[in-house]
């Protein structure tokens, strides 16, 4: 743990060593998890809207995400939705700082909230729930005419409840100041 620490704080002090640059950017992103829902021997490639911040000191970065998903399916008179929110954190380190490609690795935090509504016939059950998750990402990034950000990362996420990782993988476009 100690080394951990040490190691930590020899990489914080030589990236301020460096030129201090201070950078924002903010934009959308398109995350297309593949997902095991109840057929074990089915797997789901799902596309998720993300909106992003990103704050960023030499290279070091921290990006907030906001995420929405809704699906909607049924059979007869077997209606379901849901619905889920979700929100997170992500830490990154960028490996090579360079003019044209940055690659990166991450490590993130958040939470789903859930909502799924089943009706059939006049009858109808709403269940909400929130449920944790924390993962592993790297990706590589780059910046065209100093403001379009642009980034495409790979990441694996264990979600409580799932007994099998959450894979994904995200492009984001964004804006940088």
């Amino acid at each position: 743990m100690l080394r951990a620490v040490i190691v930590l704080c020899m990489l914080l002090v030589a990236s301020m060593a460096e030129a201090r640059v201070f950078k924002m950017a903010t934009g959308l992103g398109l995350e297309g998890r593949v997902d095991r829902e109840i057929n074990p021997g089915f797997m789901e490639m799902r596309p998720v809207g993300v909106l992003f911040q990103q704050i960023s000191f030499n290279r070091w970065s921290a990006n907030l995400e906001f995420g929405y998903q809704k699906k909607d399916s049924g059979a007869g008179s077997l209606r379901v939705q849901s619905v889920s929110g979700s929100v997170a954190a992500w830490a990154r380190y960028n490996l090579i700082q360079s003019e044209k490609w940055s690659p990166f690795a991450s490590t993130g935090a958040g939470a789903s909230f859930d909502r799924v509504t089943s009706s059939y016939s006049q009858e109808s059950d709403v269940r909400r729930g929130t449920r944790w998750m924390g993962g592993l990402g790297a990706g590589i990034a780059t910046v065209y005419w100093n403001y379009l950000l642009l980034e495409g990362e790979a990441r694996a996420s264990v979600v409580e409840d799932r007994p099998d990782p959450q894979f994904a993988f995200i492009f984001r476009a964004g804006v940088q100041l």
